[in-house]
C-alpha cells in the first residue's frame, strides 16, 4: 500500500468539536508555543541582611490584563521569575507594576501519633507573615522592557516587620 492509496483520516464531529475548545483554551490561557511576551527578571531576597534560600517570590500585577509571575530563591537568596498562564521558567514577567508577596514556611512539629486537626496554628513563617500577601507586604515593583536586576528587586525583609493595619 502506498502514502498515496492510504485513506484520509476522518475525524469525528463531537471530537473535532473538543479539539477546537482544546485549542481555544490554550489560545486563551496563553499556552501557545511561544508563551506570553516576558521580560527577564532576577532579584534577591534577604532577611535581616543574610540571603533567604527556598522562599517563594510572588508578583501579583497592578495593571489590567497583567499576568501573575513567581520564582523560588536558592542558596543565595536570588530568585528569577516565571509567568504564570504558559511561561518558560526562569524567562521572566509581563513588563507592568506588581505588587509582591515574599513566603517561606513550614509545618509545625506534632507529637507522633497525634491526631489533631491542622489548622492555621501548625504553619511557622520564617520569613514574618505580613510579607506572605501582596497587600500587606509593602513591597512593589515594576517591570520594564529588557532586562530587570538592580535594586528595584532586591527585597531587604526584617524579622521584625509587622504590616500597617488597614482602616476600614
Amino acid at each position: 500500500m502506498s502514502l498515496h492509496s492510504v485513506p484520509p483520516i476522518v475525524v469525528a464531529a463531537p471530537t473535532r468539536i473538543l479539539f477546537s475548545f482544546m485549542l481555544l483554551g490554550c489560545v486563551l490561557a496563553g499556552c501557545g508555543p511561544s508563551g506570553p511576551a516576558v521580560e527577564f527578571v532576577e532579584g534577591v531576597v534577604l532577611l535581616d541582611g543574610s540571603p533567604v534560600e527556598d522562599c517563594v517570590v510572588g508578583f501579583s500585577p497592578l495593571d489590567p490584563g497583567g499576568i501573575s509571575a513567581f520564582g523560588q530563591t536558592d542558596g543565595a537568596g536570588v530568585f528569577r521569575l516565571t509567568s504564570s498562564r504558559g511561561g518558560k521558567p526562569a524567562r521572566g514577567a509581563v513588563p507592568g507594576r506588581y505588587a509582591i508577596s515574599i513566603t517561606k514556611q513550614k509545618p509545625r512539629d506534632r507529637p507522633p501519633g497525634s491526631m489533631q486537626a491542622s489548622g492555621p496554628d501548625d504553619i511557622i513563617f520564617l520569613v514574618p507573615r505580613g510579607y506572605a500577601q501582596a497587600d500587606t507586604s509593602g513591597l512593589a515593583a515594576t517591570v520594564r522592557k529588557g532586562r530587570n536586576v538592580g535594586p528595584e528587586f532586591r527585597f531587604e525583609l526584617k524579622s521584625d516587620y509587622k504590616p500597617a493595619v488597614k482602616a476600614p
